[in-house]
């Protein structure tokens, strides 16, 4: 028997914009279909456009399987596919088990009935009979954590009281795939790390996940495999964390966070050339995650001044203050300036992660009050991947702080 649980053969999907057009070609499709005709399915007709292109992959089993890319993608249109809901205009979609879906939150859920009512409607949804369903009652009830609300009608349930439910409904009616779109966000903290153990069971008893979140660390931790889809196509394909980095680095290389950049400042010291540098003195715009990386600050003080601080500020890309060294700070102390000259500042390991920062860098007088010369949000520093440790590429926040774990037992 073939490992092999979801198999997606060139299947593309298209839309339409308008409603009026949607339901005139559906009606000519159905029309031509019921002739024996092959509707107009390769080609695009006026306000069309293609959701999913040409699009294949396959899922094993015991194997959680991500799409990853970007709002309007395609990922959701392709969950919805692999579910039946859509069929595809173009190619095959073939799967071998029963399907537990978790693309909405309260899919299936009717609100005017209870959490125990809409359990039940759930499990039939799902193809589980009511005396299957009453045996894992109680571990569905317990799983979900809604209290005194499951009498109660679900319209009045919270977000997270409906993502709860419909979770544990959908796991305990023990699937062979699970299909996730998301909808982990919106629940607690504790209900997420509930959540991705009972995933992570669920896997290691041989069933199969596909699985979507922006969350990429999510991705990266718990799925073996993903693609990336872009513009509704697959543009990158392989292992998780493989595709994660290609989306960072495209998402990085999309990202424009100068629009609002300034320049200010009295001109007596004027920044001429703003360069970040490589160990071998080579100029570039992208570093890796602990490279050497010296900033060259060339500048011309058009008058004798005395005792200038240079300051270097590092924002991230929603503006937020990472650091802010100045010479004052680090006790240069600059007697006086005339002239042209080079200032450098150099940080032997980048501990910044994969993103976009942008920088201030500013020349001030001695006050600290009086600005000779002011570049605000005018240069940036692109950071990708990394070369601190191979084995741990991705991590959290901003910035990278070495350390070290020790375990001591007994």
């Amino acid at each position: 028997m073939s490992d092999v649980v979801i198999k997606v053969e060139h299947v593309s999907k298209k839309y339409c914009k308008a409603l009026q057009k949607s339901m005139i070609y559906g009606m000519a499709d159905i029309g031509r279909n019921l002739c024996g005709l092959k509707s107009n399915s390769e080609r695009l007709r006026a306000d069309e456009f293609w959701a999913l292109k040409d699009i294949s992959f396959e899922v094993k089993r015991g194997e959680a399987f991500a799409l990853v890319g970007a709002n309007g993608a395609g990922k959701t249109t392709l969950l919805k596919m692999l579910n039946g809901i859509f069929w595809p205009d173009e190619g095959k979609i073939s799967i071998t088990g029963r399907i537990g879906p978790l693309i909405a939150v309260g899919a299936g859920f009717h609100p005017l009935l209870s959490g125990r009512e809409n359990i039940y409607i759930n499990a039939a949804i799902l193809g589980i009979g009511k005396k299957e369903i009453e045996k894992k009652f109680d571990e569905i009830v317990a799983f979900a954590d809604i209290g005194d609300f499951l009498d109660t009608p679900v319209k009045n349930y919270s977000s997270g009281m409906y993502v709860r439910l419909g979770f544990a409904v959908a796991v305990h009616c023990e699937p062979d795939i699970l299909l996730i779109d998301e909808i982990l966000s919106v629940g607690d903290m504790a209900f997420q790390s509930k959540c991705m153990d009972k995933m992570h069971q669920f896997i290691s008893g041989g069933k199969t996940i596909i699985y979507i979140s922006h969350n990429l660390n999510s991705v990266t931790s718990m799925c073996q495999r993903a693609v990336l889809l872009s513009d509704s196509r697959v543009v990158e394909h392989g292992d998780a964390r493989s595709v994660v980095d290609a989306y960072r680095k495209k998402v990085i290389e999309g990202a424009r966070i100068l629009s609002d950049g300034i320049r200010h400042g009295s001109g007596d010291v004027e920044i001429k050339k703003v360069e970040f540098l490589d160990r071998n003195g080579n100029a570039k715009k992208t570093f890796q995650r602990g490279e050497f990386l010296q900033i060259k600050i060339s500048y011309q003080a058009h008058k004798e001044v005395f005792e200038p601080e240079f300051i270097i500020k590092f924002f991230s890309d929603k503006r937020v203050l990472i650091t802010e060294p100045t010479t004052r700070h680090h006790a240069i102390k600059l007697d006086r300036v005339k002239g042209k000259g080079v200032m450098t500042y150099t940080i032997e390991s980048l501990p910044f992660n994969a993103g976009r920062y942008p920088l201030a860098i500013s020349i001030l007088d001695l006050t600290g009050v009086m600005t000779y010369d002011a570049h605000e949000h005018l240069h940036e520093l692109v950071v990708e991947k990394t070369l601190v440790n191979p084995i741990i590429p991705i991590c959290g926040g901003l910035v990278y702080v070495p350390g070290k774990w020790e375990l001591n037992q007994g």
